[in-house]
């Protein structure tokens, strides 16, 4: 009979060093293994729910949360559905829409010419909303844009995922998916199902399994919304989209996938040249359907979005003087809770500097320095902005404090030499 050895220190050591973490990749490996297997639905709840009647036809609509309104809309193959990450997220702090457009999910299926764009102003008007932020993706983020082109006054801002303009076209790789897409497979359903989300390179990136798993069971369940016939029946907005972005003027979120197809990031291309007030963003490991992919980064964005988009309405009713003074005057300010970043805030002193709103650009500044009191580019910007106010005591204490920061910034040095300042 074999007697049990005692392990030894140099046993105990390998196990420590080398076994344990062994056990945790083989743990963590089929833990995600195992989520592969299931999309992880988050819980939220529908506080409304039922039609909107339009003209031919309903809409299937689900409402939650309180707040400024968001409007979902999906893109040309799923439904609303497509959001399920966003939704229970936003509900905690918005008012969220999301609705089936005709033909899709549990709406009614189109059976003569209509009009997407007065489908979504019916949704405006029986939710009794009078503005609202939307989001849409690829179809959607068209429709969207049309939307805000038609009715501006109903628009507070654009986040668009993977989105298409209308007035720019599509080459044959677009078409063919780059080869990848047999034509004659449109009138197989079955076979066009299976390809947009376990063979088509572009719909969703082929690492993000969970993602093609939910968006293949959507489709399972809903294998109508792959009806052609629905958008032979959409009366599109006879107005170039692409040529008139320029009338914009809300600001607008750009979200595309690294892998998405090259013709819908020429699109992106488009639209962000476009809009006035626009920022485009390539997220990472994502393809078409970036939000439901990489849904932690892509509410990340959006919720930094909109907490951009709530300081410069702010600011645009009050003044950055004034921001400072009702967020920072009791230093309870915790700035974990500001969601733009320092070279944002940089960007946007310069750009009014440039302008001549010398004043204003000192308070962005001077933000900077508040929210990152170690940045030695801070105290730059802001000394730069006090000497274009004329305020040369306050710039040189600036600049000092900017050199002191990083005794190896040469434009500070520079200046306070020409102020003949030691």
């Amino acid at each position: 009979m074999n007697k049990i050895q005692p392990i030894t220190n140099d046993q105990m050591r390998w196990i420590l060093i080398w076994g344990l973490p062994l056990l945790l990749i083989i743990f963590t490996e089929g833990h995600l293994w195992a989520q592969d297997n299931e999309w992880m639905r988050p819980k939220f709840n529908i506080t409304d729910s039922g039609f909107i009647q339009v003209e031919g036809g309903q809409l299937f609509f689900e409402k939650s949360g309180k707040g400024e309104p968001i409007i979902f809309i999906h893109d040309g193959i799923l439904h609303r559905e497509t959001y399920d990450f966003q939704f229970g997220y936003f509900s905690q702090n918005y008012t969220v829409i999301r609705y089936d457009r005709r033909g899709y999910g549990l709406s009614s299926k189109p059976t003569k010419p209509f009009s997407q764009i007065e489908d979504l102003l019916a949704v405006f008007k029986q939710l009794n909303i009078d503005r609202a932020n939307l989001i849409g993706c690829s179809a959607g983020g068209r429709l969207s844009i049309d939307f805000a082109l038609a009715y501006p006054e109903r628009v507070s801002s654009l986040v668009l995922v993977g989105a298409v303009v209308s007035g720019y076209g599509f080459g044959q790789h677009f078409f063919t998916r780059g080869g990848h897409f047999n034509l004659p497979s449109f009138d197989n359903t079955e076979e066009f199902r299976n390809f947009w989300y376990n063979i088509d390179p572009y719909s969703i990136f082929e690492e993000n399994r969970q993602a093609r798993q939910y968006a293949d069971k959507l489709i399972k369940a809903n294998p109508h919304n792959l009806d052609r016939a629905n958008n032979g029946l959409v009366q599109n907005s006879q107005v170039s989209a692409a040529a008139n972005l320029s009338i914009i003027s809300v600001p607008a979120l750009l979200v595309i996938g690294e892998y998405d197809i090259p013709d819908v990031h020429a699109h992106a291309g488009v639209i962000d040249a476009g809009i006035p007030n626009s920022k485009r963003i390539v997220l990472r490991n994502a393809g078409h359907l970036a939000h439901m992919e990489q849904p932690d980064q892509f509410i990340d964005l959006v919720r930094n979005f909109y907490a951009e988009k709530s300081f410069f309405d702010f600011v645009e009713l009050y003044g950055i003087d004034a921001y400072i003074e009702t967020n920072f005057a009791g230093g309870n300010f915790n700035p974990d809770d500001f969601h733009i970043d320092e070279f944002r805030l940089n960007q946007f002193g310069y750009e009014r500097l440039l302008s001549g709103k010398v004043n204003e650009a000192a308070g962005f500044f001077k933000l900077n320095i508040i929210l990152h009191p170690n940045s030695f580019n801070a105290y730059d910007s802001y000394g730069e902005a006090l000497l274009a106010k004329g305020d040369t005591a306050n710039a040189i204490v600036n600049y000092k404090k900017s050199l002191e920061l990083n005794p190896d910034n040469q434009n500070a040095a520079a200046v306070l030499s020409n102020l003949k300042i030691e």
